[in-house]
């Protein structure tokens, strides 16, 4: 529920209490109190919970992008062996250089066809 919609939920909630001849019949009273004052209640753990949810993606960011830097680190000595002739980092450079595929430089995509 945005702001402006809550502001008004809770002008009602305000109005059923002071002027409850206007309650129609069809609205059950208890059941919108009930489902109201939840809705309030969830508002915090929603709030906290969203906060927690940001930080694990900024970790989840952070700590990615440091394991992906150290593993590019491990690449690079790998392909330097490899250059020396060393047969098994050659095996290794391979397998993960499928990571990088290799394509032509400064060739422009191909215009769409109409």
């Amino acid at each position: 529920m945005g702001d402006k919609t809550l502001a008004f939920v809770s002008k009602v909630s305000e109005y059923i209490n002071s002027n409850p001849k206007f309650v129609p019949s069809m609205l059950n009273t208890e059941e919108f109190k009930k489902d109201f004052s939840a809705h309030q209640g969830l508002l915090p753990i929603l709030a906290v919970t969203q906060q927690v949810v940001e930080q694990l993606k900024d970790t989840t960011i952070l700590t990615g992008h440091e394991a992906y830097v150290q593993a590019l680190y491990y690449y690079g000595n790998v392909k330097l062996f490899a250059k020396t002739g060393d047969a098994e980092a050659k095996a290794i450079y391979e397998d993960l250089g499928k990571r990088f595929p290799k394509g032509k430089k400064g060739a422009k995509p191909e215009a769409p066809t109409l």
